[in-house]
């Protein structure tokens, strides 16, 4: 990023206010909005105390610790997003925010992770979307404990109506479609009726949730080979899409759909710090990847995490930077 030194500092004033807090829900909520498929009612009034308040994951030990805790790297923060199923977590990523840099990185992590927390549990509740059992707390330790013990500071939470309502909202998201997405699932929660032709088109809000969703077709359509990996590819390129598409336009508007939907243990203090550092940020600014691992290709088809491939990823999202003259 180039720093002009004789760009004006921005003033802070009460008209600005609530566009620069919109700037950065906006961001979060379309990082955010690839997660979610069902979700609980949950609010920051429903958890307790220690649920609310993620900062003792902190990132303090492990063989990164000193990392985390350089200088170059206080003004970065992590906001884990959940997609809730009952007690599975459908969803998880992990966004990573450079207030300085205004760098965002957002790591999915497949739901099929295998991660043990007993040895006598059976293969379904040795995968980390198990982890979760009603406490948001439980997750945010597993993706810490797999992601070199990563601090996590906040979480993220949105339903179905929230992600449709952004995206009208929005005016819709645009996406290629790579093949005619046809499924009906009325098994599924809540019931699957996709029907989205192939080519490129504007997505509304119930089409984007559809689309976030799926994952293989009805018998005589196609489906993602690898299904939830390539299902988190397309994921990561909706929120390329939505964040292009949000830029530009009427950020105070879209928030007043936006931020009465977000669920999320912020308190006003540290959106109005995110927003501030978010003035000017574009799409340029965001990059996505999966979390390193290898797919078992039979069942219980768990997903390996990779050690070395995870260490170098963190490493290098928080890897001091030299500043461009």
């Amino acid at each position: 990023m180039i720093i002009d030194k004789n760009q004006k500092k921005h003033r802070w004033n009460p008209k600005k206010k609530k566009k620069f807090i919109a700037t950065v829900v906006i961001l979060i909520l379309i990082a955010a909005a690839v997660g979610v498929y069902s979700l609980s009612n949950m609010t920051v009034t429903d958890v307790s105390e220690e649920e609310a308040d993620l900062t003792f994951v902190s990132g303090k030990t492990g063989e990164l610790a000193e990392l985390y805790e350089s200088k170059g790297n206080k003004g970065k923060v992590n906001i884990l997003v959940l997609g809730i199923n009952t007690n599975l977590t459908d969803a998880i990523m992990l966004v990573n925010y450079d207030k300085k840099t205004q760098d965002m990185n957002i790591i999915s992590v497949p739901r099929d992770t295998y991660y043990v927390r007993n040895e006598d549990d059976s293969d379904s509740n040795k995968k980390i979307n198990a982890a979760y059992k009603g406490k948001i707390i439980n997750t945010a330790k597993a993706v810490s404990d797999i992601m070199c013990d990563i601090p996590i500071n906040y979480y993220v939470v949105l339903d179905y109506d929230a992600v449709e309502k952004i995206v009208d909202e929005m005016g819709g998201v645009p996406m290629d479609i790579p093949f005619h997405m046809y499924r009906n699932d009325v098994w599924d929660e809540p019931p699957l009726h996709i029907d989205i032709p192939e080519g490129y088109q504007v997505l509304d809000g119930e089409n984007a949730v559809k689309f976030l969703r799926f994952r293989h077709g009805d018998p005589g359509y196609p489906s993602y080979p690898m299904q939830d990996l390539d299902r988190v590819k397309a994921q990561q390129e909706f929120i390329k899409s939505a964040i292009k598409q949000c830029i530009g336009l009427d950020i105070v508007k879209i928030s007043k759909v936006a931020y009465k939907e977000v669920k999320c243990n912020m308190k006003v203090g540290n959106v109005v710090s995110l927003a501030t550092s978010a003035i000017g940020i574009t799409s340029e600014n965001v990059a996505s990847y999966t979390l390193p691992g290898t797919v078992q290709e039979s069942s219980p088809w768990y997903y390996y995490p990779d050690e070395d491939g995870i260490k170098e990823l963190i490493t290098n999202i928080y890897a001091p930077q030299e500043a461009e003259e």
